[in-house]
């Protein structure tokens, strides 16, 4: 088992001397009210990456792009398995940073290179070689590593996922699979043709490989698509073996269909079965796999990963009433546009973009088929609060502390979070997307949303002097 497949993380919120924490200004747990003028019990990043303060969260930092400025990050950090490099999808900016200075230092870190550009100051969309790059990409979402050292890049824009059979160390590395085009110079959606097949790919959000399995989200055919990855098989232009979330197509699979819903009731030619509705992430380790379905919102999980099409889910988190309701909602047990997925050490995380708050489960979510609540939160004080960048808490975006009107980032919110992934150090890594950034947690920063405010009117909470109240 992976280092990072062991972590468990240790729980706070109700005791550690939590009533003094502002007054001896020890990080980690305490943000200022605002018009309480009270201090909130809300999770401290520890480490940030694209922008230079915690308040910033504009596009590139507000400044000339560059190896240490983001833009629209989607997907989370990945580290390789020997923690020797980080990888960000710089979404936006048309890119993939890689950083060798691992675990990522705090705040300000700077990418070593950028793979799809010639270098840390350009953000060309592109596909195949061109003067300053062996190959362009277009809003690249995710990257990940596999256990055996491959590199995976979900090139969303240009439909296509791609793969490094080692790990490059440089920007001038091409490629050497590409799924879902028949070369390195094609994008075209479903390679130009009106219906889906097996080896075609619209507007992919995911892509991970364990076990010699390929899981691909193809988003926009509202579709999961899993490929054999044996080294030696797997090969650019590859049909995928099994499909999830489409009915039968009259052939025996749902390759050429691509209807978006939430469940296929029982027919004479199909079982029950789950369909998708815009899904986006997906993790597996090639035993368990998860898939965030981010328009139905519920994430969905599978206790082994099919073999078969049609194959019915285990369980669902995110809905109370199992596959049958698609509600939004704001609670331990509701979620609204769920996007990143990611499990360490039995414990499920989501990033619940819609509620701009990252969940974590502990491991009975694996074990229940629907209405698991959440154990912990970060981005907000508890499991009712959802606003974006809420640092007083007061449901409404921004810091109003002091009567700002402003609604920057801080270190302690979060808007529009859509990646999370544990490293090998027990830091969580969230894609704040919105903000243009990517954070990172320690373990023991999750709060139980039961002990939400400390002593009111402490000077100078988090940094800030609560003079004049709102």
């Amino acid at each position: 088992m992976r280092k990072q497949d062991s972590i468990r993380r240790a729980r706070v919120g109700t005791k550690v001397g939590a009533w003094s924490l502002c007054a001896t200004f020890v990080v980690g747990l305490a943000a200022c009210g605002g018009s309480s003028n009270q201090c909130h019990y809300m999770a401290l990043a520890s480490s940030l990456i694209g922008q230079t303060t915690y308040a910033g969260n504009a596009v590139n930092a507000g400044v000339a792009v560059s190896g240490a400025t983001l833009a629209g990050p989607l997907g989370g950090l990945v580290e390789d398995p020997g923690a020797t490099v980080a990888y960000v999808a710089d979404t936006a900016n048309n890119r993939v940073l890689a950083y060798t200075s691992v675990p990522v230092p705090a705040t300000g870190a700077t990418a070593a290179f950028a793979l799809g550009q010639g270098s840390l100051s350009t953000t060309t969309t592109g596909i195949g070689a061109r003067s300053d790059s062996p190959f362009g990409l277009s809003g690249p979402s995710k990257v990940t590593v596999s256990d055996d050292g491959r590199l995976v890049v979900t090139d969303t824009g240009n439909n296509r996922v791609l793969i490094w059979n080692t790990l490059p160390k440089s920007t001038n590395v091409a490629p050497d699979i590409v799924i879902g085009q028949v070369d390195l110079n094609s994008r075209l959606s479903n390679r130009g043709a009106v219906k889906p097949s097996a080896s075609s790919l619209s507007n992919p959000t995911s892509a991970i490989l364990a076990s010699n399995q390929l899981v691909v989200v193809d988003q926009n055919n509202n579709r999961v698509l899993i490929y054999d990855a044996t080294p030696g098989t797997l090969a650019t232009g590859a049909a995928a073996s099994v499909e999830l979330g489409q009915i039968d197509d009259g052939a025996g699979s749902g390759f050429t269909t691509n209807t978006a819903g939430f469940f296929i009731s029982q027919t004479s030619t199909q079982s029950a079965g789950i369909q998708f509705t815009t899904p986006t992430d997906a993790w597996t380790n090639g035993s368990v796999l998860v898939v965030s379905d981010t328009g139905n919102n519920r994430v969905l999980y599978w206790s082994q990963v099919p073999v078969v099409n049609f194959t019915n889910a285990t369980g669902v988190v995110g809905q109370t009433s199992g596959f049958s309701t698609t509600n939004p909602g704001v609670s331990a047990t509701l979620v609204n546009n769920p996007i990143g997925v990611f499990v360490s050490g039995g414990a499920l995380f989501v990033a619940d973009s819609g509620n701009n708050r990252v969940l974590e489960y502990s491991s009975g979510w694996a074990s229940t088929q629907k209405g698991y609540p959440a154990t912990y939160v970060f981005g907000q004080q508890d499991f009712s609060h959802s606003s974006y960048n809420d640092d007083d808490q007061n449901g409404t975006p921004g810091d109003q502390q002091n009567n700002q009107s402003n609604t920057n980032a801080t270190q302690n919110t979060l808007h529009g979070p859509s990646g999370v992934f544990a490293d090998n150090n027990g830091n969580l890594w969230v894609s704040d997307r919105t903000n243009n950034r990517v954070l990172a947690f320690a373990a023991n920063q999750q709060i139980d949303g039961s002990n939400t405010d400390g002593n009111g009117g402490v000077p100078n909470c988090n940094g800030y002097n609560p003079i004049s109240p709102n």
